[in-house]
């Protein structure tokens, strides 16, 4: 159920919202659980979304039981792109900014954020970058659920992961950056909860849980660790740290049939745990 029309191209918001406006008076809206949220870079960099969020139809709704929001990021139109190049950079943070506090303003209590889009193949990935990057890190300290799709762009892949830290979920589904994956969650290995991998290129166990320098990495908070990795086959053994237990309080494991562990020394000392 769309939220609004795009008058002159520009508007394209929530999904839910909507009963905020043409239900006047039903309590519908008191009840949704996710909110799905669909515009273009555009209408985040040029201010047009925070200006929806904020008008008078909507200024007051609030969505108590929300607990994910999902975001899905359009691609943009070649006019939509030589439009964005016109606006100052200073703009753009502000906007992105304003568009951020509006949608914790909506869903104060939101739990989970879900991040998809789709593949660009005609479009500069640049374009993307940024704001996926500013999104995210405002919005860290709520549990972040990435459904990333952009194997096709490895530029996008690398840019965007590297500003992401101190994560609690992640879910990827990817078919390159496996890596990159893995130094995000060592980057969020203090915080990270949940962690559900499925992954098409070779799957190093090592990078999970060693560092560059070779130092050791745990994840104390991680109580849920799902792999499904194509060719488990040619899953690399990981280092042996002497007592070192990476996760010290993970209570489901589920490895992908593929994958032959053994007794591996990073699942060795969980058997009081699972």
């Amino acid at each position: 159920m769309p939220l609004t029309n795009r008058p002159e191209g520009v508007r394209r918001m929530i999904h839910s919202m909507q009963h905020c406006v043409s239900d006047a008076g039903s309590p519908a809206y008191l009840y949704a659980r996710e909110l799905e949220i669909i515009p273009t870079m555009l209408d985040v960099y040029s201010g047009a979304a925070s200006k929806v969020l904020s008008s008078e139809s909507y200024i007051n709704c609030t969505f108590p039981k929300v607990r994910s929001i999902r975001f899905k990021f359009l691609d943009p139109s070649a006019l939509e792109q030589q439009a964005y190049n016109a606006i100052a950079s200073p703009a753009i943070e502000s906007n992105i900014s304003a568009f951020v506090q509006r949608i914790k303003l909506i869903a104060p209590l939101a739990k989970k954020i879900t991040i998809s889009v789709s593949p660009l193949n005609t479009h500069e990935p640049l374009f993307l970058v940024q704001p996926f990057s500013d999104l995210v890190a405002q919005l860290s300290q709520l549990a972040v659920d990435i459904d990333y799709q952009l194997s096709q762009q490895p530029v996008i892949f690398d840019q965007w992961l590297s500003g992401l830290r101190n994560l609690v979920y992640e879910n990827f589904d990817s078919a390159d950056g496996s890596e990159k994956i893995m130094q995000l969650a060592r980057r969020s290995a203090s915080t990270l909860k949940s962690l559900d991998i499925r992954v098409a290129p070779v799957f190093d166990m090592t990078s999970l849980i060693q560092n560059d320098d070779g130092s050791y990495v745990q994840y104390p908070c991680l109580h849920t660790f799902k792999l499904n990795d194509q060719r488990g086959s040619d899953v690399t053994r990981p280092p042996v740290f002497p007592g070192a237990l990476p996760f010290p309080s993970l209570r489901h494991l589920e490895i992908g049939s593929l994958n032959h562990f053994g007794d591996d020394a990073v699942f060795r000392g969980n058997a009081a745990t699972l």
